[in-house]
């Protein structure tokens, strides 16, 4: 038993695979996450309602005091419009911000590498 050694069964081509499985279901998990649940209206476009309703283009249902309120009128003063003053010309991204894949299927990945180097620790 001391001379085998796994290949296609615990082996490299057995592990592979599943670091990339691991990496792969948090992707989704979070995608889910990111366009199913965390769906929040972001700053500028919640403005652009605002100017859109104050200039009778469309009407939501944005309370009065928003509405009526002194930075309303201070920004349109300021800006010859009630869109939100930005600080990047591209204003805001077309995705929701938050949760992030990148990091998510960083932290699934290392830690799968995690356990295979501690179940290879307890192997030795």
């Amino acid at each position: 038993m001391r001379n085998q050694i796994g290949f296609g069964t615990y082996g490299g081509p057995h592990i592979l695979p599943l670091v990339t499985e691991v990496a792969t279901r948090a992707l989704k998990a979070v995608w889910f996450q990111k366009w199913n649940v965390h769906r929040r209206l972001r700053p500028e476009e919640f403005g652009g309602r605002v100017h859109q309703q104050l200039r009778g283009q469309r009407e939501y249902p944005i309370d009065g005091e928003v509405l009526e309120s002194v930075a309303v009128k201070r920004v349109f003063e300021n800006c010859g419009s009630y869109l939100l003053p930005q600080a990047f010309p591209e204003a805001s991204p077309t995705h929701p911000p938050r949760p992030c894949g990148g990091f998510q299927r960083s932290g699934a990945a290392s830690g799968s590498a995690s356990c295979r180097c501690l179940a290879g620790l307890r192997n030795t």
